[in-house]
């Protein structure tokens, strides 16, 4: 059994729909390649186990491999997979058929499911027998190897939501690159993410932002309370940058993120000796005045703050009876069983950091916490090591959302994570003594609706990043096109405009023009879309291309030319979610075509 052909892929909202959806066709070669319905059914229970959906769902060979398409892309995302697979019920087909968010993922996870799909057809070559533990055992881990596989090429859980959210605003949205990254909307309209990062964010202050003693000058000299620090390469200079400052203090690499190598209340010279060690792995060493009181993390998107966390460390409560080891693992699996945190790690014994405060508080991991006693395994509270956190912006003090929103602008970031320490949130900074500790440039997201404030920076004024595209579907025998025409209005207008003329890009802009190399119809979409150059463009195309999967998700106006009924129906099906039916016109005129590309070239 392979797959044949290339995929078709829709960029496209059907039926009011926000996913792309991708078609396989599956070739069986032998009479092994038919499977019993129990076949199917035991693969999808060793796969997804206890689920809500039913046999109808999964009892086709086509519709097993499409559940499996979507749990590589959701990973263990709970809520991405049910979204996915509720995408997935608009748009059912006879064939291998999924949804996706990511282009280029869709072409990956297809064979990637089918290859899945063999392995355990191998493994569990009989039906009718109960899968054993050590089977269930090699099950899991051949599932692990493929979620490892998939998770190299798929966008972060947080991607993800913020691609849906973006689709949800009729955004067109493409992979980018393979770092990866993507971009919203079509050419001179477009905007592209990474991570936090967006085409407009400055890489002098990313540069700056994570060299901290850097950034901790520039705040400091613009008035923005800082605490006090040293950068040490040695033990000896770091002793002496802890005698000025006075004990307790902070020990950090100057250039890590996620609390990689932070050891926050160091008391003694002997700690600071096991803790220098550990984080001059990274470079040279920060010495920092410890400033009491608890971690916040402010998201400021374009100048304005849009939510506020408090952190908490990892931590253990004593119940008289479970050791520290026991408490940790309860507290490991609860934290497993939400969705916010899967795709963070948990605390842990090994750690340098939580073997520090044991020993700071004479305890080992088989030690019986009282009833009720709270044990800080660490004493930052990143995510990324175990931490939690608490969304409390309706009761942060007004002066501590200035304080962070200019620390934002005096660094230049245009999307900025500001860490705050302070006892108190509600009070202000004046009168608490709080400081900013760092500040990031890619500061994540623990409030889903900052997507939406993202996305009004980007795109203000509910823009939906499009310029005016017209498509051109010509019959297989027609060798006039219109295409002509249409570049004279172009032209009469003075635009900078691109064009897909036989699979050829061309650009025009004021300041010289572009035509790229015969390539594939997919690439020359690719360079036209992403050229910021391009404020209005058109794409001609034989009839045969529109079953190839044209990957533009809207048009403007469709023009045809030569076609017959069942080819004009073909056109009315692959526009039926791409372009108002009464814009699509058969042989125009050339007073028609000019009064028609006039009226939807007007708004530029």
């Amino acid at each position: 059994m392979k797959l044949i052909a290339n995929p078709t892929i829709w960029i496209s909202n059907p039926k009011g729909h926000i996913s792309s959806f991708v078609s396989w066709q599956i070739q069986s070669e032998s009479e092994h390649d038919l499977y019993s319905k129990k076949t199917l059914y035991q693969i999808f229970e060793v796969v997804f186990g206890k689920t809500d959906l039913v046999q109808t769902d999964y009892g086709s060979l086509n519709q097993t491999l499409a559940l499996l398409a979507i749990k590589l892309q959701a990973k263990n995302t709970d809520e991405l997979f049910k979204w996915m697979i509720s995408e997935n019920k608009v748009h059912r087909t006879e064939e291998f058929t999924y949804p996706s968010l990511d282009d280029h993922l869709a072409r990956v996870v297809g064979p990637m499911a089918l290859n899945l799909f063999n392995r355990l057809r191998l493994e569990l070559s009989n039906p009718e027998d109960e899968v054993s533990t050590e089977m269930k055992t090699k099950i899991d881990q051949i599932l692990g190897d493929f979620h490892f596989r998939a998770s190299s090429v798929a966008p972060s859980d947080d991607a993800l939501r913020f691609l849906i959210k973006a689709r949800e605003r009729g955004l067109s949205v493409r992979r980018h690159s393979n770092l990866p990254s993507y971009q919203l909307g079509i050419g001179a309209m477009r905007a592209v993410v990474s991570k936090g990062f967006t085409n407009l964010t400055s890489q002098i202050a990313t540069n700056l932002s994570t060299h901290k003693p850097l950034a901790a000058s520039v705040l400091s000299n613009s008035g923005l309370p800082v605490p006090s620090h040293f950068v040490t390469t040695s033990l000896s200079a770091a002793t002496q940058a802890a005698e000025r400052i006075g004990f307790p203090v902070v020990v950090k690499p100057t250039s890590t993120d996620k609390g990689v190598g932070v050891f926050i209340g160091v008391n003694t010279n002997d700690e600071l000796a096991v803790t220098f060690e550990q984080a001059s792995k990274y470079g040279p060493v920060l010495v920092e005045q410890y400033i009491k009181g608890f971690d916040h993390r402010f998201h400021v998107v374009n100048g304005n703050c849009v939510y506020v966390t408090q952190r908490v460390p990892p931590f253990v409560v004593g119940n008289g009876v479970d050791s520290i080891e026991v408490l940790l693992q309860k507290s490991i699996a609860q934290r497993s069983q939400d969705p916010v945190y899967l795709i963070y790690p948990s605390a842990s014994l090994t750690d340098p950091e939580v073997a520090r405060q044991l020993t700071k508080h004479g305890f080992t991991a088989t030690t019986v916490l009282p009833q009720g006693e709270t044990f800080y395994l660490r004493y930052n509270s990143n995510v990324s090591t175990g931490g939690s956190f608490e969304i409390v912006t309706d009761r942060v003090h007004p002066d501590n959302l200035a304080l962070a929103e200019r620390a934002a602008r005096v660094i230049g970031l245009d999307n900025a994570g500001i860490d705050f320490i302070t006892t108190d949130v509600s009070k202000s900074w004046k009168e608490s003594g709080g400081r900013i500790c760092e500040i990031n440039p890619n500061p994540g997201t623990a409030d889903y609706n900052s997507f939406d404030k993202q996305l009004d920076y980007l795109f203000p004024d509910s823009s939906n990043g499009r310029v005016p595209i017209i498509l051109i579907v010509n019959s297989r025998e027609t060798t006039d096109s219109l295409s002509v025409d249409i570049e004279n209005q172009f032209l009469a207008l003075g635009l900078s405009w691109g064009a897909i003329r036989e699979k050829t890009l061309k650009v025009e802009t004021g300041f010289g023009s572009f035509e790229g190399r015969k390539t594939s119809l997919r690439e020359s979409i690719h360079g036209l879309v992403s050229d910021t150059a391009v404020a209005a463009a058109f794409v001609e195309v034989k009839i045969e291309d529109l079953t190839e999967g044209l990957e533009i998700d809207y048009f403007s106006l469709i023009f045809t030319s030569g076609l017959s009924e069942d080819e004009l129906r073909e056109v009315h099906i692959f526009a039926e979610s791409r372009c108002n039916q009464n814009q699509i016109i058969e042989n125009p005129s050339k007073q028609l075509l000019a009064s028609k590309v006039k009226a939807t070239l007007s708004a530029l």
